[in-house]
């Protein structure tokens, strides 16, 4: 070997060492802030994928255990065929598919209540990068979605290279998004962010 190399120092690890875990909550920012400072960035953090033939309470347990709120459903080749949300499960499609096929919630798959992907709709990153937070918020309220998918283009290949999520900006504005409807406008959000 070379001996342009050197030993590192080596040392005892300290009683009460953590693991380090990916996160885009860098603090507080403010609707004039870039965009980017609240994208889940897929370069960094691996998004979460399932199959459409597992159980929606296989799904649960891996958002529970990734700690995200939305897969991606896949088919065999990683292709996205769509997306299914914390909102999907506990929500009324399930209640839904259950009383229409006369089965139990434990036989109802991902493929039952996921969203498929003639039905989502993305972001450019082209214009992602130039946007603003409030931009972002803008957005998904006009949509009443609580993800939006950012896709960017490489050599022809599309791909959907980060998420928002009203979840992460709700804690990074310090205002629960989800508390407030279409009828509330920026304006609204701010002089409440002032005011706390």
């Amino acid at each position: 070997m070379p001996s342009n190399y050197k030993e590192l120092t080596i040392k005892p690890m300290p009683i009460g060492s953590i693991i380090s875990r990916p996160s885009q909550q860098h603090g507080k920012i403010s609707l004039e802030d870039n965009a980017l400072e609240v994208m889940t960035n897929l370069h960094k953090v691996s998004a979460v994928t399932i199959s459409a033939s597992s159980g929606i309470d296989e799904a649960e347990q891996k958002m529970r255990s990734r700690e995200v709120r939305l897969l991606f459903v896949t088919d065999h080749q990683e292709r996205i065929i769509g997306i299914t949300t914390l909102s999907d499960i506990y929500g009324e499609r399930p209640m839904q598919m259950q009383q229409q096929n006369n089965m139990p919630r434990s036989e109802l798959c991902i493929l039952d209540i996921m969203t498929g992907i003639e039905a989502l709709d993305v972001l450019d990153m082209s214009e992602v990068t130039s946007a603003k937070v409030g931009d972002i918020v803008t957005t998904l309220k006009k949509l009443q979605r609580q993800h939006a998918l950012v896709m960017a283009e490489t050599d022809g290949i599309k791909k959907i290279c980060g998420i928002f999520s009203t979840t992460q900006l709700s804690k990074q504005l310090d205002i629960n998004l989800s508390d407030y409807g279409i009828a509330h406008s920026l304006a609204e959000l701010g002089n409440l962010r002032h005011s706390a």
